[in-house]
């Protein structure tokens, strides 16, 4: 069990308090919650749901280079978890020597262990809210969907699928992944990106670079999951998504390529044909 010490001093989610409040107000739904690891103090924000059942689906959601955990419960998971019944994790990445908020998902320039924190993070709030140890979800932006790579590479075990967003495998990743078990995928990219390119980083990049053009690393995880079907689908004139199906124990990978767009979370309101946080949450209920 992690230890919890003060609040998240990075901002508090919480609203301004009733100055009448009842004399037992119902407890917020989002926690500001932090604890020690490898010397350093944590932060995260748990989202729980009124009437959350015991052994209920846990997400995790991992905000991008230099963005924080306010921008990533921005994203609308919360309301699916009201829907739905699961519940959500945003864990806020450390500074590094930039001073820049940032995930180690296998780079060269830090040493911060985000591997074994979010591991612990998971492992700690299933045993204390009865989540489902079989059940436990993780996506990501940009170097969040890097750090989602990482644990599905590092940490299969504990995490059933992943839905990375604009972010690659590193190239440590790539050069080491074996995951075991292997875990679902389902990928979202715009071909304009160009601070994530789907072609591909080059090597030097201060350990994110590395790994090859999406096309490649995509028929990776195909592989993995041993997948032996892939419809191609045409969703409108810039969304096409690849559909790899009847693979082993009934995983998928999906990837949807979305033409012309750039570095984004895709969403109706930005004028995507689809919610990128919605497709995410169906993709994870099959599993």
């Amino acid at each position: 069990m992690i230890e919890e010490v003060e609040p998240d001093p990075i901002e508090d989610p919480d609203p301004e308090p009733d100055p009448d409040p009842d004399p037992e107000p119902e407890p917020t739904p989002t926690d500001s919650l932090s604890f020690e690891f490898d010397g350093q103090t944590r932060y995260y924000l748990l989202y729980l749901p009124e009437n959350l059942a015991d052994n209920a689906p846990l997400v995790m959601v991992l905000h991008g280079y230099t963005q924080n955990v306010t921008w990533a419960e921005s994203l609308g998971f919360n309301a699916l978890a009201d829907q739905y019944g699961f519940g959500v994790v945003y864990p806020q990445g450390t500074r590094d020597i930039l001073n820049n908020t940032h995930w180690n998902a296998q780079l060269s320039y830090t040493s911060v262990d985000d591997l074994g924190f979010l591991t612990l993070l998971v492992d700690s709030l299933q045993t204390q809210y009865s989540f489902d140890q079989a059940r436990t979800f993780v996506t990501g932006f940009s170097n969040g969907g890097f750090m989602s790579y990482a644990l599905a590479c590092a940490a299969a075990g504990t995490f059933r699928a992943i839905a990375p967003v604009a972010g690659v495998m590193s190239g440590i990743t790539w050069q080491t992944c074996d995951p075991d078990p292997t875990v679902p995928v389902l990928h979202i990219h715009g071909t304009a990106d160009e601070v994530v390119p789907d072609t591909g980083l080059e090597p030097d990049v201060a350990g994110w670079g590395g790994a090859p053009p999406l096309d490649s690393m995509m028929t990776f995880w195909v592989l993995q999951n041993a997948c032996n079907q892939t419809d191609t689908v045409s969703i409108d004139d810039a969304t096409t998504a690849f559909f790899s199906k009847d693979c082993v124990d009934s995983l998928e990978v999906h990837r949807y390529s979305l033409e012309g767009w750039e570095h984004i979370w895709p969403s109706m309101e930005e004028g995507a044909s689809f919610n990128a946080t919605e497709l995410i949450w169906e993709f994870f209920q099959k599993y």
